[in-house]
């Protein structure tokens, strides 16, 4: 899927997503044992680095000192491993020095997103892994911020961005020449993100979907704001429950801004 040549440019000039945490993404669904992850990542000063500094944060309640990409792996469980990771990636990306309030909003709502994603897994007993379900909730928006840093002097674009639904779709097309789900796709591609992730991003506002994985991050935008989306077919008392994880999780969003 073509996208104008300022998009593609800027993508381009990004830094690749670690080889080493793409391997942990592709084997979220199949497992893999802590030793091969742990291993994997010693590969990688940089990532090995981010991970044990996040341990020492008091919200993984880790009292012990953690020495080892093993040892941590260990400790949190390899889909905590890749959130740290996949959200340290980004990051380093998207979020260098001084954020707007646009930005802090659109981190808020991508991890309020993948939260609830991993809650509703956990209440509807889908067979989908938590790494996984955060890795698609955290990134299917991401094309807003890539749209919002090439054009940030687009006054209009930003605000049919922070919009959002559907016909803002199609005024961002009308705009740039393609809207944040299209960026979205090519870039995962590019990334060689897992296929079903980018399937389920692709189609996250296709309300006829009804793959899992999709229908999942739909129910999820529900949750936290109660319009607009598929409603989840679970009870009040189960919707509350997911709400109040999500409430919970978002905790950790001081984490990921300093």
């Amino acid at each position: 899927m073509p996208v104008p040549q300022k998009i593609a440019s800027y993508l381009n000039s990004l830094k690749p997503v670690s080889p080493h945490l793409m391997e942990i993404l592709n084997s979220l669904d199949t497992g893999g044992s802590v030793l091969d992850v742990g291993r994997k990542l010693s590969l990688d000063p940089v990532l090995s680095a981010r991970l044990i500094h996040a341990c020492s944060s008091p919200l993984y309640g880790i009292k012990k000192k953690i020495e080892s990409p093993v040892h941590a792996v260990a400790m949190l469980g390899i889909n905590k491993v890749a959130e740290i990771l996949l959200t340290s990636e980004l990051k380093k990306n998207f979020f260098k020095g001084h954020f707007s309030t646009y930005e802090y909003d659109f981190w808020e709502h991508s991890l309020a997103i993948a939260y609830g994603t991993q809650a509703l897994i956990r209440c509807m007993g889908f067979e989908i892994s938590l790494g996984k379900a955060f890795t698609t909730g955290l990134l299917h928006d991401l094309g807003k911020i890539i749209l919002y840093k090439i054009y940030k002097d687009n006054a209009e674009l930003a605000s049919w961005l922070a919009a959002g639904g559907n016909a803002a779709l199609l005024k961002e097309k009308e705009i740039v020449g393609c809207n944040h789900v299209e960026v979205m796709t090519f870039a995962l591609i590019k990334w060689g993100i897992p296929i079903d992730v980018v399937k389920a991003i692709k189609d996250h506002h296709n309300f006829k979907n009804k793959d899992d994985m999709t229908r999942i991050i739909q129910w999820a935008h529900f949750a936290v704001y109660g319009k607009e989306y598929p409603e989840p077919p679970v009870t009040s008392y189960v919707l509350k429950r997911v709400r109040q994880d999500i409430s919970r999780d978002l905790e950790l969003v001081d984490l990921f801004f300093h």
